[in-house]
């Protein structure tokens, strides 16, 4: 599984509209309605990075393989805090 290895991935738990943003570019990596259980793995380092999403509760966040996060309804959300969470958590 892809999401278990990748350092940060986003996967819907059913149908979502997602926007991702390179906070350094200001450029949209992906703007599009993801169905149940698809997953996006942005090659863009966490720190640079900012989720929007269209409705709460659909959209969950993995760093390392292991889920953080599950994001309410966002706009350009910075995602370099949950990093920093999560290596904290994994000491």
């Amino acid at each position: 599984d892809e999401v278990a290895t990748a350092p940060v991935a986003l996967v819907a738990t059913d149908t979502v509209w997602v926007g991702l943003k390179n906070t350094t570019t200001n450029k949209m990596l992906v703007s599009k309605k993801f169905l149940k259980n698809e997953s996006f793995i942005p090659e863009t380092p966490i720190n640079e990075l900012a989720v929007s999403t269209g409705r709460p509760k659909l959209l969950d966040l993995y760093i390392n393989g292991k889920k953080v996060k599950t994001f309410g309804r966002e706009t350009n959300l910075p995602l370099a805090g949950f990093a920093e969470n999560a290596e904290t958590t994994n000491e």
